[in-house]
């Protein structure tokens, strides 16, 4: 990298202001934004997004789940979004916290709260990042957009998914490239696993249960056979995602205390990476269980389809963006300017995230989020200076793509 370019980087990131990032983390923090109920943390976000100058708009697939997209426009270039979500899950046992969930606490370098790494500290660092790019409009050409949805804890379809649909149609420019913040440890996050979910009902026969070794068959009995066959430890590896899971996270059988089950039914999370996909996934089980059936007599099964309450099926491919993407590499340059050290590759356990849905649609998109811990659980906790430099690195890195780009048909005012 240049001189001249390494010391603009630089210049820009430490203009990075650490207690605004605090202040704006513990403001969206103090805000309850359980999934299903987004639109007050929303309208906080709006309300600093209006004096930077950008064109904000809130959008909504319904009015009661809003989303808002922050446009700050500078001439012809590409156009790089980053996208994060203000909904977060329940906060559970309220008696399991060590404070109140909604009321932001520092205890050293960890900011706790409901919300605080995923994701709200994290749409604080790029909605501060937003701020300072919007102050410098020499630094950069191009489209920057500020994506914050709700729904993402749910089903996406009120929030990122709603979103690509006006992409589609053409009431918002298509990006061309995405940068999530989800939490990962200021590592690079390129890939996700996949994700299938399905049903397997075993048949059986009723009976009294005084006759259940004479005239019946037990589908209760047949169900955890093949709980016990499915449920291990997967061995294949890939060097971007890890390894499959197979989780049997749900089971149904039985009508009455004294009648025999005639039916059970079983519910697959399998977890897919790169080279697999629904397919081949349930080959496996199905070899797995055919093999229970020519071991046991009476065994019989059938897989049955999953879908979700907007009837989609419950399945999502392994997707990944080429680690030789400009986006991958910017962030990579961006995190290594910013902190002396190359990162590390995010290659951990990770639940489905809103990128999938960018990259199904053929948009480069990579993970880059803070430090911390609990997630999902009571006493939440984000390492408060992961978010300077993450809000740093968000900053470099888009400089460092839209720095003197030439027009790009795939995005731009």
């Amino acid at each position: 990298m240049e001189t001249t370019l390494m010391s603009t980087l630089q210049n820009f990131a430490d203009r990075v202001r650490p207690d605004r990032v605090l202040e704006l983390t513990r403001r969206l923090v103090s805000i309850p934004s359980v999934v299903g109920n987004e639109t007050a943390a929303m309208e906080a976000a709006a309300a600093v997004l209006k004096p930077t100058g950008a064109t904000v708009s809130i959008l909504a697939r319904t009015p009661e789940r809003p989303n808002v997209v922050a446009r700050l426009q500078n001439g012809p270039g590409p156009c790089l979004v980053f996208n994060g979500h203000l909904d977060t899950v329940p906060p559970g046992n309220p008696e399991l916290w060590e404070s109140d969930p909604f009321q932001p606490a520092q205890r050293g370098d960890r900011l706790f709260g409901l919300g605080a790494l995923d994701m709200k500290g994290s749409c604080a660092a790029m909605l501060h990042a937003v701020e300072l790019l919007a102050a410098h409009p020499e630094a950069w050409r191009g489209e920057i957009q500020l994506q914050l949805v709700c729904d993402e804890e749910d089903s996406g379809h009120h929030g990122t998914r709603y979103l690509i649909e006006l992409v589609q149609a053409g009431a918002l420019p298509r990006p061309t490239w995405v940068i999530g913040g989800e939490y990962s440890d200021l590592r690079v996050m390129n890939a996700e696993r996949g994700s299938f979910k399905f049903q397997i009902r075993f048949e059986g026969r009723s009976t009294h249960t005084a006759t259940a070794r004479v005239d019946g068959v037990n589908a209760i009995r047949h169900a955890s056979m093949a709980v016990l066959a499915l449920e291990r430890d997967l061995t294949r590896y890939h060097p971007e995602v890890g390894f499959p899971v197979i989780s049997i996270n749900k089971i149904e059988g039985g009508k009455h205390l004294s009648q025999v089950p005639s039916e059970c039914v079983i519910t697959v999370d399998r977890r897919l990476i790169l080279g697999e996909d629904k397919t081949s996934a349930l080959d496996e089980v199905r070899r797995t269980l055919d093999r229970l059936a020519q071991e046991m007599p009476g065994f019989a099964y059938e897989i049955l389809e999953l879908r979700d309450s907007f009837g989609r099926e419950r399945y999502g491919p392994p997707n990944a963006t080429p680690r030789d993407s400009a986006v991958v590499k910017a962030v990579r340059e961006a995190h290594r300017l910013v902190t002396g050290a190359a990162p590390e590759w995010f290659v951990d356990w990770f639940g489905a995230s809103d990128g999938r849905l960018f990259r199904y649609e053929g948009i480069e998109m990579v993970t880059y989020g803070p430090s911390g811990r609990g997630a999902h659980a009571a006493n939440e906790y984000v390492e408060v200076p992961s978010l300077t430099v993450q809000a740093r690195t968000c900053v470099a890195a888009t400089i460092l793509l839209l720095q003197s780009q030439e027009p790009s048909k795939d995005g731009g005012a």
